[in-house]
């Protein structure tokens, strides 16, 4: 659980801290550059000051690809050129479940530090990190959603026993966990006729440039929200975002989240 508690509690102290200097709440104004300070306590270098780091606040933030990112799937980001690769194949080849023999999925070491291995996989909190898991739940169910992540649906006898059936592994050449170049995941599907079917993947659909399409960011927010809101209600929010940028008055776009609907 404490993984993606980091992140929002990351946000949430971001967000306290710009509501509080907003209201005027004050603190020690070298608390980045003192003797004591951030930069000493997260050891940032003797060359990193304070003022470098406020330098450039207030100004646009850019990254490698600017825009924001939207998660496909509803797992560790680790798992996504897997699935990436595994949903090409899909489109392209339509074999259905019973077809599958075996799946073996090659990664980069990176990738491959970061996730869990297949044995103990119990709770939903594990199968985010495991890729056997998001592979067997793609097999089987044609997707990965949020309704996948549930204790019932990981103790299947098909879904434990199809994530037997495949392996996950570093190519012998990429076992430095420190070795560059993109990092990629080719998965190979066999088939019971004999047939082997592959694709290599190195493009997260959802991070910029490669943008979700408004279809898409559709599906996944009814795929939060549903189980919250139910489905009609979610509707009528969706619809009501939608409308965001026309809206004349922001209480337009928060009345269907009120309990009077």
């Amino acid at each position: 659980m404490t993984k993606p508690l980091h992140a929002g509690q990351a946000a949430r102290n971001g967000l306290v801290a710009a509501l509080l200097a907003e209201k005027g709440f004050t603190a020690n104004r070298a608390a980045l550059g003192a003797d004591k300070g951030m930069v000493r306590v997260f050891d940032l270098g003797d060359s990193v000051t304070g003022t470098e780091i406020t330098t450039r606040l207030g100004q646009p933030f850019h990254f490698a690809a600017p825009g924001v990112s939207i998660k496909r799937f509803p797992s560790c980001t680790s798992t996504h050129l897997t699935l990436e690769a595994f949903f090409a194949l899909r489109e392209s080849h339509e074999f259905l479940p019973e077809q599958v023999e075996k799946i073996e999925c090659a990664i980069h070491p990176l990738d491959y530090g970061v996730l869990l291995r297949p044995e103990g996989i119990q709770s939903p909190e594990q199968a985010r990190f495991s890729a056997e898991f998001v592979l067997a739940a793609a097999t089987l169910d044609g997707e990965v959603s949020l309704r996948h992540f549930n204790s019932a649906f990981i103790q299947r006898a098909d879904v434990q026993g199809l994530m037997k059936r495949i392996h996950v592994y570093v190519p012998y050449d990429l076992t430095d966990s420190d070795s560059t170049g993109e990092r990629f995941s080719l998965v190979a599907v066999h088939l019971s006729d004999g047939h082997v079917i592959s694709h290599r993947a190195t493009t997260i659909r959802g991070h910029p440039p490669f943008l979700l399409s408004d279809a898409e960011v559709d599906r996944k927010f009814l795929d939060c929200v549903v189980p919250v809101l139910g489905p009609q209600r979610a509707q009528i929010v969706l619809q009501a975002l939608h409308r965001i940028d026309t809206a004349p008055c922001v209480a337009d776009i928060l009345s269907p989240f009120g309990k009077k609907l």
